[in-house]
């Protein structure tokens, strides 16, 4: 390089000018790994490690469910309160999932209508379904004006996903 054409026309020895230590200089030996890239070296590996467990953890099917902003709940009749939510499917595989259905976890009485959809909901591979349902809960089912729901979402009997969203209701 340009240091050692300098170094040969002041008749001095070549590689006197880098990036290298005294000892290193002194003795002539270059030292491959040092603290620091072993150090780097270990931190890139972790890095490296850490992604792959994040991707082969990946679920396939995500769902969210939130209650429409701006809405609050309906009152169906006397025993009955009713909240509008948006949800949506995003599907990760390769291959299309037919027969999505929504469930809610440890709410017998509690029912989802949708709105405008057909019975048979398909989320296309690599695809984003997206829709809107009420949901219709039993006043003694409620807690406060705010009731946590967990929703299942399942392809025929297959549990996909499980999802949380709150529930507004009355002030009891």
């Amino acid at each position: 390089d340009a240091c050692d054409e300098v170094m040969e026309k002041v008749h001095r020895p070549k590689g006197l000018i880098r990036y290298d230590s005294f000892n290193g200089v002194k003795e002539g030996k270059r030292k491959i790994f040092t603290p620091r890239a072993i150090a780097y070296s270990v931190v890139l590996a972790a890095l490296i490690i850490f992604q792959a467990f994040l991707f082969a953890n990946r679920s396939d099917v995500e769902a969210l469910v939130l209650r429409v902003p701006g809405q609050l709940y309906q009152k169906v009749d006397d025993t009955h309160y009713s909240n509008l939510f948006n949800w949506e499917v995003v599907n990760k595989t390769a291959e299309d999932i037919g027969h999505i259905e929504f469930k809610l976890e440890g709410m017998p009485e509690g029912k989802i209508r949708h709105i405008s959809q057909s019975n048979n909901l398909v989320v296309a591979k690599q695809g984003l379904l997206k829709g809107v349902f009420f949901i219709d809960l039993p006043k003694h089912s409620l807690k406060g004006s705010k009731t946590k729901l967990i929703i299942d979402v399942y392809s025929g009997d297959r549990l996909l996903d499980k999802t949380t969203t709150n529930f507004s209701g009355p002030v009891q």
